[in-house]
């Protein structure tokens, strides 16, 4: 079988490299981004904090990695390990 969900068999690190480089893909189903700056802000000093944040999600399904749970984690992670700001007027719906 092709398809399975990994399990703690790569770093944070990878994933976000993954991320940035389009090794991931976010399937049709998951909602685009939507969190605002604070709560990107409120997810990294919890784990600074060393609180529980649930895991991430992803699948390998036809031989492409997806992100089934925690999208809009991974992204925030993704974006503060960037320093990127997102402009919330650009990505939420009117």
């Amino acid at each position: 079988m092709k398809n399975r969900v990994h399990y703690g068999e790569f770093t944070l690190d990878y994933w976000l490299k993954q991320l940035v480089s389009g090794g991931i893909v976010l399937p049709e189903y998951q909602r685009s981004f939507v969190w605002s700056k604070e709560q990107i802000k409120n997810l990294i000093n919890s784990i600074s904090r060393d609180e529980f944040v649930p895991p991430v999600t992803i699948g390998k399904l036809n031989d492409k990695n997806i992100i089934i749970d925690g999208q809009q984690r991974l992204t925030s992670i993704a974006l503060a390990y960037l320093n990127i700001v997102p402009n919330e007027r650009r990505y939420k719906k009117q």
